[in-house]
This record gives C-alpha cells, sequence and structure tokens, in this order.
C-alpha cells in the first residue's frame, strides 16, 4: 500500500470511528450521509472522497465493527489461564456492562440494528451481515470445544449449534432490552447462563 492509499485509508478509519455512533443511536435508515459528514467534521461533497455511497460507508463500518468485536471476544475467551466455563461467563458480563452503556445513551448493537432493518441476505451487506456474526461466534464456539472436552457441558452436546443459540439467545435479548429501555431481559439471560454449564464441583 503506498502513503496515499494508506492515508486514505487512515482517514476513512478516523471517519468510521468517529460517526457509526449515530447508526447505533438513529439505526441506518434514518441516518442521513449529511449527518455523518456533520459528525466527521467535513463538509458533504468531502465525504464521497472516503465512500463512494451510504451503502459503501456501513460496508465498511461493519468490517470495522467486526474486527474489534472479534479482538475483544478473543482476548478473553481465548485465555488459557481462565476455564472454558468462566471465559463464556467473563465474556457475557463485559458484554452486558457495554450495554447498560449503549442502553443509558440510548444506544445498540451496531450489528443487531442493522440486521432488523436490512436483514442477511443475498444483497452484499447482507452477506457481511452473516459474515460478521460468524466470525464473531467462532471464539465461542472454540471455547465451547474445549468445554466439551473438559466435560463442563453435557456429552450430547454439540458446542457449534450451543454457541448458535447462545448467541441468539444472547442477541434477542438485546433486542427487547432496547425495545423495554432496561436490562431485565439481560438479566434473565445471564441467570440462564449461570445454569445451563456443569460446574466443576458437578464434574465426575
Amino acid at each position: 500500500m503506498n502513503k496515499v492509499m494508506k492515508k486514505r485509508e487512515t482517514k476513512r478509519k478516523e471517519i468510521l470511528n468517529k460517526t457509526y455512533h449515530l447508526i447505533q443511536l438513529k439505526g441506518y435508515h434514518a441516518t442521513g450521509i449529511k449527518e455523518l459528514a456533520d459528525e466527521a467534521g467535513m463538509p458533504k461533497g468531502s465525504f464521497f472522497n472516503y465512500f463512494q455511497n451510504k451503502e459503501d460507508y456501513i460496508l465498511a463500518a461493519i468490517e470495522l465493527y467486526t474486527i474489534g468485536a472479534v479482538q475483544q471476544s478473543s482476548q478473553i475467551l481465548n485465555n488459557q489461564n481462565i476455564n472454558p466455563i468462566e471465559r463464556i461467563k467473563k465474556f457475557y458480563q463485559s458484554r452486558i456492562d457495554q450495554t447498560q452503556e449503549q442502553i443509558e445513551k440510548k444506544m445498540s448493537c451496531l450489528l443487531n440494528i442493522l440486521s432488523q432493518e436490512v436483514g442477511v441476505g443475498s444483497s452484499d451487506l447482507g452477506k457481511l451481515l452473516e459474515a460478521s456474526l460468524d466470525k464473531i461466534k467462532k471464539p465461542l464456539e472454540d471455547c465451547l470445544q474445549e468445554a466439551k472436552v473438559l466435560n463442563q457441558i453435557l456429552p450430547n452436546a454439540d458446542p457449534i449449534q450451543l454457541a448458535e443459540f447462545l448467541e441468539n439467545s444472547w442477541r434477542g435479548a438485546l433486542i427487547i432490552a432496547k425495545a423495554r429501555n432496561n436490562l431485565q431481559p439481560i438479566f434473565a439471560f445471564k441467570h440462564i447462563l449461570e445454569t445451563i454449564f456443569i460446574t466443576q464441583g458437578e464434574q465426575k
């Protein structure tokens, strides 16, 4: 990558980091390019020097958001100093803490909002959303695989299906929490999470 391209890419990331919270706050369809440009501190015309259109912008936002989410989850779920189940509980607790901050600010998960407004499907945006959700889920699948080897989940439980169930339940709880403007659905998820795994004392 030459200096010009590198400088442009750095500026794109700077714009994304300054602005994608608007999508989390207002939604994809309700947020206009002028608002994004204003938040980035640039004229609307200059915005198009970095993004062809709004879809190009949101595709880049998803990629950047996904990189951060995978790094955050991997840091906890790949920690070999903690047993797999405790890692999973710690991972979701970190999400709960983050969600509490978002709800207080009337914001929501970027991927949840886009999945609701756009959905996954055959479009480039839909395909990227689906791929991003899978990437974010992968460290959880790997951690559950470790848990199965250590007999910390039931013998007939499939780690990949369990990861899918947990993530679907989590994202559903997020949607309801946002609609109700309280964390009760999140706390219900946490309570169930505490009960579905075999604890160290229950292992034979």
